[in-house]
């Protein structure tokens, strides 16, 4: 499905292979929130902060794949 664009024309679509996702280690969330609902912690991140950093693979590293 990716191969094609609306107008029907073939495309060469480019998508990562794998995605990899690295906490920043700037927050610490509780692994158990019993007494207190997850959303309410995620309420205390401050816009703009940086929760993942986000690497790709192209190809599988069998074949060549980098990062």
């Amino acid at each position: 499905m990716a191969s094609r664009r609306q107008d029907g024309t073939y495309e060469t679509p480019v998508f990562p292979w794998k995605l990899r996702f690295v906490s920043s280690h700037q927050f610490n969330m509780p692994d158990k929130t019993y007494n207190t609902p997850f959303e309410q912690f995620l309420q205390t991140i401050p816009v703009g902060s940086t929760l993942f950093y986000v690497y790709a693979m192209d190809k599988p590293a069998e074949l060549g794949g980098q990062e």
